[in-house]
């Protein structure tokens, strides 16, 4: 498989261009009163998956489930992280990063072909799933900040590939913004009330200097590369302080 990205260098469209610089967080104002976190426990998965459910049901991903959790199986394997964002004992943002194993991914249900290539190809795959922000800070940049440290963790674990499953609406800013690129043609999942999606991938191996491409000569304000590369050290112990469920956490 080609390491070429394919993605374009020259830079993201002015509309998106002019989102980002307008994140407040990346303008350097206080997180506070939002408290970011690996998930350590049984306690925060399930605010963790409470929140993605409930989000989930509004958007008519998913029908209500009776325990108000959107569980997965690979929620259960001791690999799979869960970050999340708190606001005093809310969960108001997070996302689930899922290594490959011997269970599989759940994009294997729409795209087993895409994923068996990199397997193939050696690659250490990840999948991004579960993501879900509250309501009300659906204009504030939680989830930015959730995938900086999600970012730390997957290369400091040694992977290869993040993969995502998204909606038409939210690809343009994985590609043009995060710099992943089409891996998938768009199709209709069962396992989301049918909705319509895309996957996408991003090459760990290749998106430093990539980030660095795009982002040479962004104003600080919009630069992702200060964001994601000069400054991961900073949040380096959050990003590694969560872990996976213990087989007792998960009877």
């Amino acid at each position: 498989m080609s390491q070429d990205s394919g993605v374009s260098r020259a830079g993201p469209p002015p509309a998106v261009s002019e989102r980002l610089r307008r994140h407040r967080l990346l303008r350097g104002h206080p997180m506070e009163p939002f408290r970011l976190k690996g998930a350590d426990g049984l306690e925060d998965v399930v605010g963790a998956l409470r929140l993605v459910h409930d989000s989930y049901v509004a958007l008519g991903l998913m029908d209500p489930h009776p325990s108000g959790l959107r569980l997965l199986p690979h929620h259960l394997l001791p690999e799979t992280r869960v970050f999340l964002a708190r606001e005093g004992d809310e969960v108001v943002a997070t996302l689930t990063l899922i290594p490959d194993s011997e269970v599989g991914l759940p994009l294997d249900a729409a795209y087993r072909r895409e994923a068996d290539a990199l397997r193939l190809a050696g690659r250490r795959v990840a999948e991004i799933s579960c993501l879900a922000l509250a309501a009300r800070y659906r204009r504030h940049d939680l989830l930015l900040h959730l995938f900086r440290l999600m970012h730390v963790y997957a290369r400091h674990a040694g992977l290869d590939d993040l993969c995502v499953v998204v909606a038409p609406k939210h690809g343009r800013f994985y590609q043009h913004i995060l710099l992943f690129e089409e891996l998938g043609h768009y199709t209709e999942l069962p396992h989301l009330n049918g909705a319509p999606a895309r996957l996408y991938r991003q090459d760990l191996r290749t998106i430093e200097a990539a980030t660095r491409d795009q982002y040479a000569d962004s104003p600080a304000a919009s630069d992702l590369y200060r964001f994601f590369f000069e400054e991961a050290e900073a949040v380096r112990p959050v990003a590694l302080g969560g872990r996976g469920l213990t087989p007792e956490e998960c009877r």
